[in-house]
C-alpha cells in the first residue's frame, strides 16, 4: 500500500513539473492573454510630488517610442522595468511593467493622450488617461481645490505654503518712491500646521535695487531681522505665519521690479497606501513616516513685487550743503566748548537721526576763515529701525576774531518730496593766547591736543625748556632707534647662518659619535680596548706608586694584556708579542717590557726603577696607531653686518627743536637729511615724517611713510595708531583688526618682518638639530624631533615668503598723496581721461613708471597718475 503511494506521489510531481515547464516556456504561459494595461500613481497628484506613468502587460515588456509632449507635464526618463511570475493552480502567468516617471508645474486637469505601444512584437494602442493634480494633500479626495481652473491657476486660500509681500510704503499706478530711500518689506510665510517643515529665508532678486545688510542684528542672515513666529487662521484653516523684514534701497531711477521665493518641505500623505475609514488607537508618526504612510516633498512658494516707479532725487536747494541722506531726519549741531582760547580746541559735532537710509552720507565741508580745520570723522549706527550719524571737527582758532558762520546742510524727505533745510549759528567767543603763548610756523599760534580720540601716541618730542611752550598732537621719536638693512636678508645672516649651522653640526656630531660607539659596542675588540681604557688611569697611577721591585709583576699581569687589548693582539698575548709589536714604534716601552720578562725567571733582576719613559712612549703609541690625526676644518659665516646704530647726533635734536616750535618745513627737511648709510633705514625717522605731513594736512603723504614705517617695524604700537588715526580721516577702514580668521592670521603673520621669520627658522633649526642629535646619542630615533619641527619650520618660511610676495615686494604697492586728480588713459596730460575715480590715501598696485607717469591699477581697472601725486610704500 505505501509502495503504491509513492509511485502515485512520483507520477502527480512529474506531471506538475511537465505542466509548469510547459508554461514557461510558452509565450505568457498556457493561460496567457495579451492585456495592457494603463495606470498613473498617485491619482490625485499633488504638486511637488513625482508621478508615475505605468504600463503593464502579460506577453512581454512595453516599449514606447516616443513619450508625447504635454503642456506643463515633464518626463524624468525611464522606462523602470520589472517582471514578475505567478503560478495559481497550475495556471503561470507572467508580467512584465514598464515606469515612465513625470513632475507637473502647477495644480490642474492634464491629460496624457493615448500612446502607440510594442508589446512582445505586436503594436497596440494605450487608452488616453488623465491626471488631476492638487494643492492641498488633503484635498486630495475631493477633488481640486476652490479655484483651480483648467490652465491650472491655484489659490492661495487652503494650500499648505505660501507667502505674501506687504511693502511699507504705499502702492499704486500713482506711488512713486525716490533714489537711495530706504524701502520696509515684509515678507509673511503661512505654513499650514503640522505639515510644512523646514523653510528656509526667502531669497530677494531685486533690478535696480540693494537690499541692507547688518550682521550686528540677525547674524545668521545679515539681510534681514531676526523672524517672529506666530499662529494665525487663514479663512478657516489653522497656519503658522513666520514673518521677516528687510530694507530695500533703490539706486537707479525706472521701474523696481522683482520677486521673493521662499522653500518648504511639504509632508504628503501616501495615497497609495490603503486609507481607513478613521483613526486608530495604534497610530504613530513615526511609524507611519518610516513605513511610507507619508512624505516630504519639496515646495517653493513665490511673490512678485507690486510695481513702483523710482525717481530720480530733485536737484539740491541752493545756500545749503547736501547730506546725502534720504529720509526724515532730526539734525543737530554743536560746538563745544562755547568759549575756548587761541589755539585751544573746538569740537564741532553734527549729528543725523531718524528714519532712512544714511549709507550715502556725505560729511559736509567746513571751512570758517582763521581756523585750522582738521579733517572730519565719521561714525554710522543702526539702533533697530533708527538710523544715526555723527560727523566731528576739530577745529583750532589761530586769533580772536575767529568766529563760526551760520552753517546750513539739507536732507532729503521722501514723504514730501522736497529737501528739509537745516540752519544752525552756533555761538563761539576766542578770547586772546594765555600768556607765553606765541605763533609759529604757518600762522598756527598752539597745536594742542584736541581731544582724547584725535591725540596719536608716541614718544614725547625734544621740546626747548622755554615756559608755557604749546604741546604737539603728534609726538615724534627722539632717536633714530635700531637701523633695518636693505635687502632684508642683510639683517640677521650672521646670527641665522651661525644657528642654522650649529644645529646641524650637534646633530652630525651626536650622530657619528652615536655610530661610532655602537660600532665598538659590536666589535669584540672594540669592547676590550673600551674596558681597558676604563682601567687605563688607574693601571698607569699604580705604575708610577709602585715599588721597582714590584713593577715587573704588575707589567706582567695588568699592563701586557691593557697593550694587547689596545693593540689589537689576540687575547693572551705574551710579554715578547707585545714587546715584538712596539719595537719599531717605541724601543723605550720594548725595553721594559723585556726587563720585566727577565726578571721573572732571574729573581731580583727585574726591578725598574724608572716607569716614566715606558708610560709616556705608551701614549705616544697610541696616539700614532689609534687616534690618527683628524683635518680639522671650521666654517666661517661671512656675514654682512648691518650698519651700528647712530647715537643721537645733534641734529636729531635740531629736527625735534624746530618740529616742537610749529616749523614743520624746517623739520621735515632735517629729517631727510638725516637719512643713515646706502642700505639702512631707521623707522623712528619715517614715522617722524609722517607726523610732518600730517600736521600739515599732506594725510597721503603721511599715509605712506607710517606705512614704510609699520613695515620697518612691524610690533610698534606708535605706528599703528597713528596709521589708523590718519586712515580714518581719509575715511578708510583701520588696519590691525581681528573680525575674521583670515585678518588673525595676516595680523600674526605680519608681526614680523622677513628677516625675522627667518632667524626664526634658524633657531626652530638649531633646537631641532641638538634634539634630534641628543636623541640619536641616546639610542631614539631623530625623527621625532625633526618631524615636530618641519610644520613650524615651514609655517616660518611660508610666512616670510608670502610677505616678500605681498607687503615687502620693491615697487609693488603705491599711495595717492593728492586729491582731485583725473586719471589718465595714457601717460600725458592731454590724454582721455580714465573712468575713474581715485582719491587721497588709496592704496593701488604700482605697475610701471615712464616719462614722468606711473601706470597704477586698482579694483575698477588700470590709468595713469603724476608721479609726484603717487608714493611708492616700499
Amino acid at each position: 500500500m505505501i509502495g503504491r503511494f509513492c509511485t502515485l506521489m512520483r507520477r502527480v510531481r512529474a506531471a506538475f513539473l511537465l505542466l509548469t515547464a510547459a508554461g514557461l516556456g510558452l509565450p505568457g504561459g498556457a493561460a496567457a492573454w495579451a492585456a495592457v494595461e494603463v495606470t498613473v500613481e498617485p491619482d490625485p497628484l499633488v504638486v511637488g510630488e513625482t508621478g508615475q506613468y505605468q504600463v503593464t502587460s502579460d506577453s512581454g515588456t512595453p516599449e514606447i517610442a516616443a513619450l508625447p509632449a504635454v503642456p506643463g507635464l515633464q518626463w524624468l526618463g525611464g522606462p523602470q522595468t520589472s517582471s514578475s511570475v505567478q503560478i495559481i493552480n497550475l495556471q503561470v502567468t507572467r508580467q512584465a511593467t514598464a515606469t515612465w516617471l513625470f513632475t507637473v508645474e502647477k495644480a490642474g486637469r492634464y491629460v496624457i493622450p493615448a500612446i502607440p505601444v510594442t508589446v512582445g512584437g505586436k503594436a497596440e494602442q494605450l487608452p488616453e488617461r488623465v491626471v488631476q493634480v492638487v494643492t492641498d494633500p488633503d484635498a486630495a479626495a475631493a477633488g481640486p481645490p476652490a479655484g483651480a481652473d483648467e490652465a491650472g491657476a491655484d489659490a492661495t486660500a487652503g494650500a499648505p505654503f505660501f507667502l505674501r509681500l506687504f511693502p511699507g510704503v504705499p502702492v499704486g499706478p500713482d506711488a512713486a518712491v525716490y533714489v537711495g530711500q530706504e524701502l520696509p518689506l515684509e515678507i509673511r510665510l503661512y505654513a499650514r500646521s503640522g505639515a510644512v517643515r523646514n523653510i528656509s529665508y526667502p531669497e530677494l532678486a531685486v533690478e535696480g535695487a540693494v537690499l541692507r545688510e547688518d550682521p550686528a542684528l540677525n547674524p545668521k542672515n545679515p539681510k534681514f531681522l531676526p523672524p517672529r513666529e506666530q499662529g494665525v487662521t487663514v479663512e478657516g484653516h489653522p497656519y503658522q505665519m513666520v514673518t521677516f523684514r528687510c530694507f530695500l534701497t533703490p539706486i537707479a531711477a525706472g521701474t523696481l521690479k522683482g520677486q521673493v521665493a521662499a522653500n518648504a518641505q511639504v509632508v504628503v500623505a501616501d495615497r497609495r497606501q490603503p486609507r481607513r475609514r478613521g483613526p486608530s488607537p495604534f497610530d504613530d508618526g513615526f511609524f507611519n513616516d518610516f513605513f511610507n504612510q507619508g512624505r516630504v516633498v519639496p515646495r517653493q512658494a513665490t511673490a512678485a513685487l507690486p510695481a513702483l516707479t523710482v525717481k530720480p532725487l530733485p536737484p539740491s536747494p541752493a545756500g545749503s550743503q547736501p547730506l546725502n541722506a534720504v529720509g526724515r531726519f532730526t539734525v543737530k549741531l554743536a560746538a563745544t566748548p562755547a568759549a575756548a582760547r587761541v589755539g585751544e580746541p573746538v569740537t564741532v559735532t553734527l549729528t543725523l537721526e531718524g528714519q532712512g537710509g544714511l549709507d550715502g552720507l556725505k560729511p559736509p565741508v567746513l571751512t570758517p576763515a582763521n581756523f585750522r580745520v582738521y579733517d572730519p570723522e565719521v561714525k554710522k549706527e543702526r539702533r533697530g529701525n533708527t538710523a544715526a550719524a555723527t560727523v566731528t571737527w576739530v577745529l583750532v582758532p589761530l586769533d580772536t576774531a575767529a568766529t563760526l558762520p551760520p552753517l546750513a546742510f539739507n536732507s532729503f524727505d521722501p514723504g514730501t518730496g522736497r529737501y528739509a533745510v537745516h540752519s544752525f549759528t552756533p555761538k563761539l567767543t576766542v578770547a586772546p593766547a594765555a600768556a607765553g603763548t606765541t605763533a609759529a610756523g604757518r600762522g598756527l599760534v598752539a597745536d594742542t591736543a584736541p581731544t582724547p580720540t584725535a591725540t596719536l601716541a608716541g614718544q614725547p618730542a625734544a621740546r626747548p625748556a622755554a615756559a608755557g611752550a604749546a604741546e604737539d598732537i603728534l609726538y615724534i621719536k627722539d632717536a633714530p632707534g635700531p637701523q633695518v638693512c636693505r635687502p632684508l636678508w642683510r639683517n640677521h645672516l650672521a646670527a641665522s647662518t651661525a644657528l642654522a649651522g650649529a644645529g646641524l653640526a650637534a646633530w652630525g656630531a651626536l650622530t657619528l659619535l652615536a655610530r661610532r660607539r655602537e660600532r665598538l659596542l659590536g666589535d669584540r675588540g672594540g669592547r676590550r680596548r673600551a674596558e681597558a681604557a676604563r682601567q687605563e688611569r688607574r693601571l698607569f697611577r699604580e705604575l708610577r706608586e709602585a715599588a721597582p721591585e714590584t713593577r715587573a709583576a704588575l707589567i706582567r699581569d695588568q699592563l701586557v694584556p691593557y697593550l694587547a687589548a689596545m693593540l689589537g693582539l689576540p687575547p693572551g698575548a705574551s710579554m715578547n708579542d707585545v714587546a715584538n709589536r712596539v719595537e719599531a714604534q717605541a724601543p723605550e716601552l720594548a725595553a721594559v717590557l723585556r726587563q720585566a720578562e727577565a726578571g721573572a725567571y732571574r729573581p731580583g733582576g727585574g726591578a725598574i726603577t724608572d716607569i716614566a719613559p715606558a708610560l709616556a712612549a705608551i701614549r705616544r703609541l697610541l696616539l700614532a696607531v689609534l687616534l690618527p690625526a683628524l683635518a680639522l676644518t671650521g666654517l666661517t659665516a661671512a656675514a654682512t653686518p648691518g650698519p651700528a646704530a647712530p647715537t643721537a647726533a645733534p641734529s636729531w635734536a635740531a629736527a625735534g627743536a624746530a618740529y616742537g616750535r610749529g616749523d614743520l618745513d624746517s623739520a621735515k627737511r632735517l629729517y631727510q637729511a638725516l637719512a643713515p648709510a646706502a642700505g639702512a633705514e631707521s623707522a623712528a625717522r619715517f614715522y617722524n615724517l609722517g607726523n610732518c605731513a600730517c600736521r600739515q594736512g599732506r594725510l597721503g603723504e603721511a599715509l605712506a611713510d607710517y606705512e614704510h614705517a609699520r613695515r620697518l617695524a612691524p610690533r610698534d604700537s606708535d605706528i599703528l595708531e597713528n596709521l589708523n588715526f590718519v586712515r580714518r580721516k581719509l575715511g578708510l577702514p583701520p588696519q590691525g583688526g581681528t573680525e575674521t580668521p583670515r585678518d588673525l592670521l595676516a595680523r600674526l603673520r605680519d608681526t614680523l618682518r622677513p628677516d625675522e621669520w627667518a632667524l626664526l627658522a634658524a633657531g626652530l633649526v638649531a633646537a631641532a638639530g641638538l634634539a634630534a642629535g641628543l636623541r640619536r646619542w641616546r639610542s631614539l630615533s631623530p625623527w621625532p624631533a625633526w618631524g615636530w619641527a618641519a610644520p613650524v619650520l615651514l609655517a616660518c618660511l611660508l610666512a616670510g615668503w608670502s610677505q616678500l610676495e605681498e607687503r615687502y615686494q620693491a615697487g609693488a604697492e603705491a599711495v595717492v598723496i593728492a586729491d582731485g586728480l583725473t586719471p589718465r588713459r595714457l601717460p600725458s596730460a592731454a590724454a582721455e581721461p580714465a573712468p575713474l575715480r581715485w582719491h587721497e590715501g588709496d592704496t593701488l598696485a604700482l605697475m610701471e613708471t615712464r616719462d614722468g607717469w606711473r601706470r597704477l591699477r586698482g579694483p575698477d581697472g588700470e590709468a595713469w597718475l603724476p608721479q609726484d601725486a603717487v608714493r611708492p610704500v616700499w
